[in-house]
């Protein structure tokens, strides 16, 4: 059996947050290829079930993580597409601007790490699907932005959900979102109705 590197067992098998079934949900349903991973720390597992992905991290563990054979073994073992798995990392700010060409991935993966639709929209295709939570209030910035819709929700168990969208991003009071308060708390609002991650796609 292939070895786990050390910081993924640490921060994300024994934490319980691999989230294999939410990436291969995604997977299944959006048939993405090339994702882009801001703000990944070692959080290798897209590349279980994305041929190619980028990963983009400030953190100084993450540069030596991603380079080492380990890694990259644990990958193909675990993978499920018959591609050799290819993916690169950043040890970059998703502020600036890296080494990959525009509209270039099917899926950008903004998850507890900041305003990334904000920034790296760019990278992504026409058409292509960004998932975002909410922590740092992502999800609320590409709803209000005019560059994405809807299209579903995931819940607690890491399903996806089409049904009752419009149900998403409204408060129990005839409230209006206060985007200057999101950009300056990095904090998502209390909606009526919440859920794990939000699906977007980019008009």
């Amino acid at each position: 059996m292939q070895k786990i590197p050390m910081l993924y067992k640490k921060f994300f098998i024994d934490q319980g947050i691999e989230r294999t079934t939410l990436f291969k949900n995604v997977r299944v349903k959006y048939e993405c290829d090339k994702a882009l991973y801001p703000g990944s720390f070692t959080h290798v597992t897209p590349s279980f079930y994305f041929p190619e992905v980028v990963y983009l991290d400030l953190d100084k563990r993450c540069k030596k993580y991603f380079s080492e054979n380990e890694t990259r073994e644990f990958v193909k073992d675990k993978k499920e597409y018959s591609e050799e798995p290819i993916f690169r990392f950043y040890e970059e700010s998703f502020e600036n601007d890296i080494e990959e060409d525009y509209e270039y991935f099917d899926l950008i993966i903004s998850q507890f790490s900041g305003f990334i639709s904000k920034y790296c929209t760019k990278y992504l295709r026409r058409n292509g699907i960004l998932l975002a939570n909410d922590s740092h209030g992502d999800a609320t910035l590409a709803f209000t932005s005019g560059e994405y819709d809807l299209i579903g929700v995931i819940n607690d168990e890491m399903e996806i959900e089409e049904n009752n969208l419009e149900e998403y991003f409204t408060f129990s009071r005839k409230n209006e979102i206060d985007l200057d308060k999101v950009l300056k708390t990095m904090k998502g609002p209390k909606y009526k109705n919440m859920c794990y991650s939000y699906v977007f796609r980019k008009r």
